[in-house]
């Protein structure tokens, strides 16, 4: 994504969330497709205009207004959601909603895989320069403000947290939200920890996390194919060829074995389907239960990181 793509907010997330209100309150009066000038009018000029314009199109970004109507806007239907929780003031449905509005926005979706990358945790003011500099910015102390308010807004979403140590304030996805995930954090974190002088997980890591995007955004041909190029990338740490040897041929639990041939068998079976069925006149499309290997691919994932923290 260029850099002049990706938009930050004008204001502070308080701010932000008394313009979504206001659109929710003239929405539900009936007015539809307001101007900054309007909505400003209407809210009794306690917004301003250039707050209001100022934020337009990352809340488009977000899936929250409407696309450009000669500048002037309406919510959309998860805007609308947004805007009536913020109006009763329900925490738990906002959380539900701005969660919803980053894994819409291509750009809080690069925030939250930065910080997911990142092996430490990250500090915040640290943060807000990478966003600054993705958005093209130079990181002036407005633009700080609408970086720091994509912090905030994955914070409210439960999608990271912010730990206090004796160093300082840190930041890091949170594990915790972790369930709605192809893969948890845990793993993936595990994963990051280790330090081997024989293989270099970099590739896997990023392929857990790319597995994790997909399926959040319901991408879920691409989960079944990037599961199976897991499968072809890591019988080496099991010292074999391919990963047909380590469903059959590895010395690991009865239950280890069953799910690598799950693996094996039905995710490479679907993957194929995938990758090589020709167009027809009727097609079946992915599903979450066709690409349901979660629980076999956690079974994996727990077996590479026993082998390879045991050989350090």
């Amino acid at each position: 994504m260029k850099n002049d793509e990706n938009h930050l907010p004008g204001v502070a997330l308080p701010k932000l969330e008394e313009i979504i209100g206001a659109y929710y309150r003239a929405n539900r009066d009936v007015v539809h497709d307001l101007s900054s000038t309007e909505l400003n009018a209407l809210s009794k000029n306690l917004l301003g205009v250039p707050a209001i314009a100022g934020s337009v199109i990352f809340l488009q970004q977000a899936g929250i207004l409407s696309p450009n109507k000669g500048r002037k806007h309406h919510l959309t239907e998860l805007g609308g959601k947004l805007g009536e929780a913020i109006n009763n003031l329900s925490k738990a449905q906002i959380s539900q909603y701005w969660a919803i509005a980053a894994k819409k926005s291509d750009f809080m979706q690069y925030v939250y895989g930065f910080i997911s990358s990142t092996e430490n945790m990250v500090d915040p003011e640290e943060l807000k320069r990478e966003i600054a500099y993705k958005a093209g910015k130079k990181p002036k102390a407005n633009v700080l403000v609408g970086a720091k308010t994509i912090i905030d807004i994955l914070e409210k979403g439960n999608l990271i947290k912010r730990i206090e140590t004796k160093k300082g304030t840190f930041i890091q996805t949170n594990v915790t939200n972790s369930t709605s995930l192809y893969i948890g954090m845990d793993k993936i974190n595990s994963l990051k920890a280790i330090k081997n002088s024989v293989f270099d997980l970099s590739k896997l890591i990023d392929l857990c996390n790319e597995i994790n995007y997909c399926y959040e955004n319901r991408c879920f041909y691409a989960v079944g194919i990037l599961v199976r190029v897991i499968l072809d990338h890591i019988p080496p740490i099991f010292d074999l060829g391919d990963f047909s040897k380590v469903a059959n041929n590895y010395s690991g639990s009865k239950s280890f074995k069953e799910n690598m041939l799950i693996l094996d068998n039905q995710s490479r079976n679907i993957a194929d389907a995938y990758l090589h069925t020709h167009i027809s006149g009727k097609e079946n499309k992915s599903t979450p239960t066709q690409v349901h290997f979660s629980p076999s691919l956690d079974i994996l994932l727990a077996e590479i990181i026993n082998k390879l923290s045991s050989e350090n």
